[in-house]
C-alpha cells in the first residue's frame, strides 16, 4: 500500500515538473493544473475515508501504524497541494505580466486566465481539508474530522466552477 502510495506520488511530482517546464502561461497549462487539482482532491478524500475507519476502530499497535503512514501521506499530499497552488498564482501573475507587455504597445491585451485563480482557491481549501484530517488523526478530536468534511464539501464545490 505504501509504495504504491510512493508510486503515485511520483507520478503527481513528474507531472508538476514536466508542467512547469514544457509549458508556458496558457489554456495547456490550466487544463493540467485543473487535471492535477482533481487527481490529488481524490487523493484526498481517500485519506478521509481511511481516517474516518480508523477513528472508528480501537486503536492497537497495528492500527497506530496505519494512523502513522496516513498521516505520513496525509503530509506529502499537502506538500504537492501547496506546490500545485504555488505553481497556479505564479501562473496568474504570469498572465498579468504578459498582458502588462502587451498593453505597452497598445494592443488590447488578453485577460490572464481565471483557472488559476480558480485552481490556488482549491488548493488553499484543501490545505485546510488535509490539515484538519491530520489533526484528527493527532487528536482523535472530531471537530476536527467534521472540520475536514466541510473543507472537502467546499474543496468540492470549488471544482464544480472548474
Amino acid at each position: 500500500m505504501i509504495s504504491r502510495f510512493w508510486a503515485y506520488l511520483a507520478a503527481i511530482v513528474w507531472v508538476l515538473v514536466l508542467a512547469q517546464n514544457s509549458f508556458g502561461q496558457d489554456s495547456g497549462t490550466a487544463k493540467v493544473y485543473r487535471e492535477q487539482v482533481i487527481q490529488l482532491h481524490t487523493r484526498a478524500k481517500t485519506l478521509l475515508a481511511r481516517a474516518e475507519e480508523l477513528g472508528r476502530i480501537a486503536q492497537t499497535s497495528a492500527n497506530q501504524r496505519v494512523t502513522i503512514d496516513t498521516m505520513d501521506e496525509i503530509h506529502a499530499l499537502n506538500n504537492l497541494v501547496g506546490s500545485l497552488e504555488q505553481d497556479a498564482g505564479r501562473s496568474y501573475v504570469d498572465g498579468l505580466r504578459k498582458a502588462a507587455e502587451i498593453a505597452k504597445t497598445g494592443r488590447t491585451p488578453p485577460d490572464p486566465d481565471k483557472t488559476f485563480l480558480v485552481i490556488d482557491s482549491e488548493c488553499s481549501e484543501m490545505g485546510f481539508f488535509l490539515g484538519s484530517l491530520d489533526n484528527f488523526l493527532q487528536t482523535g478530536d472530531r471537530a476536527f474530522l467534521g472540520f475536514a468534511k466541510k473543507g472537502d464539501e467546499l474543496t468540492s464545490s470549488i471544482e464544480a466552477v472548474l
